[in-house]
């Protein structure tokens, strides 16, 4: 664990703020919907970023006053659903979590500057993750959504009255993942309303 001056110690809030403001620079050229505290695998884990646009990638923040106690859970999770995850770490946590992290995991460093506003050094970009499970991806979508999906391909007929584990079930049967996901994105993009958006 390296030795950091506390003035010096990165906080989630002080990432969050700055880091929002640094993926947007990122998708100048494709334009991003962020969203924090983004829910997945029904409600048993957040990231605390994701950007989606022709891609779902999520940014897990450990700052140095983070406990890396819930890591392990938010890669198996994290791993069942976004084509990209990187990890945002503050330098005290950083070689820890390295060696927690799959390899398809990107990682950026915050640090504190002098002037007290915090930059970012990515020491490795995200792979893509090809692990995403169709299952849980599927479950990203909402009751009124997942029903949507259904009658864009005929199948809603009796299935409005279901819960959503039958309908996510039933869009499975009849769609590969690959369309799952882009009606996934397509749902988050243009639909969703009132939404806690970085930018």
């Amino acid at each position: 664990m390296l030795s950091i001056n506390k003035n010096q110690h990165t906080s989630d809030l002080k990432i969050r703020h700055n880091l929002i403001k640094y993926i947007g620079k990122q998708y100048n050229n494709h334009p991003a919907k962020i969203i924090e505290e983004f829910s997945v695998c029904d409600g048993a884990a957040r990231v605390d970023l994701a950007a989606v646009n022709g891609i779902m990638h999520g940014f897990e923040i450990k700052s140095d006053i983070d406990s890396l106690n819930r890591l392990p859970h938010q890669i198996e999770l994290y791993g069942s659903v976004f084509d990209r995850v990187t990890l945002v770490v503050g330098a005290t946590h950083l070689y820890e979590a390295f060696n927690m992290i799959p390899e398809w995991w990107g990682v950026l460093v915050a640090r504190i500057n002098k002037n007290g506003t915090v930059s970012f050094n990515e020491i490795r970009s995200p792979k893509k993750n090809r692990n995403v499970k169709i299952h849980s991806v599927v479950k990203l979508l909402w009751k009124e959504e997942a029903i949507s999906v259904l009658e864009g391909i005929g199948f809603a007929r009796g299935y409005k009255s279901k819960n959503r584990e039958q309908i996510c079930r039933k869009i499975t049967e009849e769609l590969d993942l690959k369309t799952i996901s882009t009606k996934v994105r397509e749902s988050i993009l243009f639909n969703r309303q009132g939404w806690k958006v970085g930018v």
